[in-house]
């Protein structure tokens, strides 16, 4: 090894170990406890494999340490619960077109591009050559880029309450999350059309509904809207179907799943 190679290989490890206790600062003492366990099963492989293809040395070290005592897999919080509740009802409802407003693209998205074609819609660039997925780059709080009454159907999970804080490059404004709502809301198509919308409070204690919404029963930010349904995920990650909005105000930092529609009757409006 030259004595480039060495300072660079130790970086590459020291990397590797970063990578994996990254986001989880809480759990290096537990990783800590379990370097004796890694070493020791390093070892035991180095002694057990007898083809040269599987060797290993000291510089393929790659400690996962937390894996030992994981469960299999995430299946509780925001993200996951949201996801699944919103695809369900998508997918349920089938709109002939469905336009997504600044979520995850790594979670809920992909979880529509199972079944169908997707228009995404965010104030950051996306890099992407996924089939069904249409990607427009626009500010959401404006939504000049479609028509009043030409959406039959859509969501926004986790992203209206940034809108206006700067934090993906949008612009300053306090108001902005009012005027997202507003927009949406015009937008929407005749008919028993939907908006799939969750919110949550980040600065202080307590629950948070959509901006105006007090109840049930009182969607002052919603004049044209009707609530269909209401679920939440409390402060455990749990998910609570037909949660009451009152019950959920003690809870620090939960999410509100909340379905609106247009009542007018009648079909969806025809896609071209």
């Amino acid at each position: 090894m030259s004595v480039i190679q060495a300072p660079r290989r130790m970086l590459g490890l020291m990397y590797r170990i970063c990578g994996a206790l990254a986001g989880r600062p809480t759990r290096i003492p537990t990783a800590v406890g379990c370097v004796p366990r890694f070493i020791s099963e390093a070892v035991r492989y180095r002694r057990l494999t007898t083809d040269p293809r599987f060797a290993i040395g000291f510089w393929d070290l790659y400690p996962q340490l937390l894996d030992y005592r994981d469960q299999a897999g995430s299946a509780d919080g925001h993200y996951v619960h949201q996801d699944l509740w919103a695809a369900r009802k998508v997918w349920k409802r089938n709109p002939p077109r469905h336009v997504d407003i600044g979520s995850r693209v790594d979670g809920f998205i992909t979880h529509l591009l199972s079944f169908r074609t997707v228009e995404v819609m965010d104030i950051r660039p996306l890099d992407s050559s996924i089939d069904g997925l249409c990607f427009v780059q626009d500010d959401a709080t404006h939504l000049g880029r479609f028509e009043d009454r030409s959406l039959p159907s859509v969501s926004t999970l986790h992203a209206a309450e940034h809108f206006g804080l700067g934090r993906y490059g949008d612009p300053l404004d306090p108001n902005a999350p009012f005027l997202y709502l507003r927009s949406t809301e015009a937008r929407l198509g005749a008919g028993r059309t939907s908006l799939l919308f969750d919110s949550n409070r980040t600065r202080t204690g307590g629950f948070q509904c959509p901006p105006g919404v007090r109840s049930a029963d009182h969607l002052d930010a919603f004049d044209g809207l009707e609530l269909v349904s209401f679920s939440a995920i409390d402060d455990d990650g749990a998910f609570v179907p037909d949660a009451r909005l009152e019950a959920l105000r003690s809870c620090n930092y939960a999410c509100g799943l909340f379905e609106f529609a247009k009542p007018e009757a009648g079909p969806f409006p025809s896609v071209a």
